[in-house]
């Protein structure tokens, strides 16, 4: 009888010791390095994710991402953090550096007031709900534009990092870039977020964490998996990002999952 209690308290002792090296286990957090000084007008530093049904979003959408911005200096004028040529994007202006965006319903032209200072990582949203768009900067509304009616589609593939038609680059860092089919912003300031977003929820088109640190390849976390190609752009590990990472990489696993939504939390 001894003998089987210790044997369960040894099971019990390896079992958290190895769910401690888990918890504590440092994720790295890296991002994707942009240079609009690297653009030619017909190529430069970039991501690439092909045209897709899904990403033809017609009635509601939600574009973010988080930014650090080194310069202002694209030589199209605005710097692209996301765009889908003729349908919608979100960018900031080179000059006083004004977070803008533009959704092709009603009306297709660039608006936007909310300040983005240089060096400093900053959560931006453009969030559509078929009547308005509304633009925030670290949580806070800046701007309500009227724009009611449905998006224009296009077949153009979605860009991060630089958009061609325009020459319009980004300089500087972005990270955890998502593209959701409902507006998830209301009129009204929002706590800025403090982890990656959310894996795999019904809403979600494009999620890209940009944690891989290597490769040619951007991973899609959603359920859709549009796997972006990297044109350029460079990886870099990010030690003072605002957000953290999940304590490990969502799997199949049920401890693991269970485990990065426990961390969340807290």
């Amino acid at each position: 009888m001894k003998k089987g209690r210790l044997i369960s308290i040894a099971l019990v002792l390896v079992f958290v010791f190895s769910l401690t090296h888990v918890v504590f286990a440092a994720p790295k957090n890296f991002a994707l390095k942009f240079d609009a000084k690297k653009d030619s007008g017909e190529k430069g530093t970039r991501v690439i994710v092909d045209h897709s049904e899904e990403l033809n979003l017609a009635e509601k959408l939600t574009i973010e991402a988080w930014i650090y911005a080194t310069a202002l200096d694209s030589g199209g004028g605005r710097m692209m953090i996301t765009g889908k040529a003729d349908t919608w994007m979100h960018a900031l202006l080179n000059d006083g550096g004004a977070y803008q965006g533009a959704v092709n319903a009603a009306q297709w032209s660039w608006e936007g007031s909310g300040k983005v200072s240089l060096e400093r990582w900053t959560h931006v949203a453009l969030s559509f709900d078929g009547r308005a768009y509304l633009l925030h900067v670290d949580g806070k509304l800046k701007d309500e534009i009227e724009d009611p009616g449905k998006i224009n589609t296009s077949l153009s593939d979605v860009y991060i990092g630089w958009l061609p038609q325009w020459n319009e680059a980004f300089t500087g860092l972005i990270d955890e870039v998502r593209i959701s089919n409902i507006p998830r912003y209301p009129a009204a300031n929002f706590p800025r977020p403090t982890t990656e977003f959310e894996e795999r929820d019904r809403n979600t088109v494009l999620l890209m964490h940009f944690n891989e640190g290597q490769g040619g390849e951007a991973k899609d976390a959603s359920a859709f998996e549009h796997h972006g190609l990297i044109d350029t752009a460079t990886w870099e590990e990010v030690a003072d990002a605002p957000f953290k990472p999940l304590a490990v990489e969502p799997g199949v696993g049920k401890l693991s999952t269970t485990w990065g939504k426990l961390k969340r939390k807290y």
